[in-house]
């Protein structure tokens, strides 16, 4: 283990099945970004607030892309999942992510998970397996945590499982994600 850290080993690893079959992932990049949003559906309909949005990669990527979200996989072994979680109602694209959770629940509000996609590469061409927590029995369950922000430095937990069209979508984990400005 000593080995793997000191040579600059991989920074996580998070657990993805998809009906029932794991699906590799060492994360290798990231990237945070934050857009203004209203609330749809909610108590207070079209309220402003900051829509974050968060991708973690199993391989590199151009860091110098203003858009951390776009790559697409080219490559049996690659995977990227995004993540959308909507901040505090009032909140903006200046307001500085904190630790906070993010539940998935029945309409989307404020600190709320909207959805999980994981894209690998298949047959091919790429693939989205997704989820919306809003969509299962329990979207409480569906959960991303910001345990820590540091600089430019996001950390967190994804703990994720159900089913969305007939199909079976686990993603648990922690990440570390850079905020792009």
């Amino acid at each position: 283990m000593f080995l793997i850290a000191a040579c600059g080993g991989p920074r996580s690893t998070i657990d993805i099945k998809s009906e029932g079959t794991a699906i590799p992932f060492i994360e290798k990049g990231s990237g945070a970004t934050v857009q203004k949003a209203l609330f749809s559906g909610s108590d207070a309909p079209n309220q402003e607030h900051a829509l974050r949005w968060i991708t973690i990669r199993n391989f590199d990527s151009d860091g110098a892309k203003r858009d951390p979200h776009g790559d697409k996989l080219t490559a049996p072994e690659q995977v990227k999942i995004f993540l959308s979680l909507h901040d505090e109602a009032g909140s903006t694209v200046d307001t500085p992510l904190k630790p906070a959770s993010y539940k998935g629940a029945k309409s989307t509000g404020p600190m709320s998970f909207e959805l999980i996609n994981v894209y690998v590469f298949r047959d091919g061409k790429e693939q989205r397996l997704y989820l919306y927590p809003s969509q299962q029995t329990d979207p409480a369950t569906c959960e991303v945590k910001i345990i820590s922000v540091e600089g430019d430095t996001v950390k967190g937990e994804i703990n994720v499982s159900g089913k969305q069209d007939g199909k079976e979508l686990i993603v648990k984990g922690p990440f570390t994600a850079q905020i792009k400005r």
